[in-house]
């Protein structure tokens, strides 16, 4: 009789640190996604995509890839303020409620700004492009 007690003591016990195990394994937090597309549907590559949660202002900053395509993982449910930001693009902001182990996409969808909405690198307005080109190493043992 001790040696079955002692059997199911044992296999009572396996079978709740194997439950005990799964448990702990379990998460709340939830991930945003999207594709971020200019007026024709082209990839805008390199967007900046800033997630805000409304409840506690922290932020989260991502990169698009080549393909347009961001990932933001390991939120905490809460509503986001998503924002979208390319030179060249209006700025664009769209706004979600992320549930627990919720993975809810946000596409962002930039129109073309006018020229009086172009800012490059947080420049005052004020300043004007003239003219760009691009440096090539080899022009620079070229100068005089």
């Amino acid at each position: 009789m001790t040696r079955y007690r002692i059997a199911v003591i044992i296999g009572v016990g396996a079978g709740l640190l194997m439950n005990l195990g799964s448990a702990l394994g379990q998460s709340t937090f939830g991930s945003i996604l999207g594709t971020v597309q200019d007026p024709s549907g082209a990839a805008v590559a390199l967007c900046k995509v800033t997630i805000q949660n409304k409840g506690t202002s922290t932020q989260r900053a991502a990169l698009a890839d080549q393909t347009g395509n961001y990932v933001v993982t390991n939120l905490d449910p809460g509503n986001y303020e998503v924002t979208f930001e390319a030179p060249g693009f209006q700025r664009t902001v769209a706004e979600v409620e992320l549930l627990a182990r919720q993975t809810a996409r946000i596409d962002g969808h930039l129109p073309v700004a006018s020229q009086t909405e172009m800012n490059f690198m947080g420049l005052p307005s004020s300043c004007r492009w003239i003219r760009s080109s691009m440096i090539m190493p080899a022009m620079l043992t070229r100068l005089p």
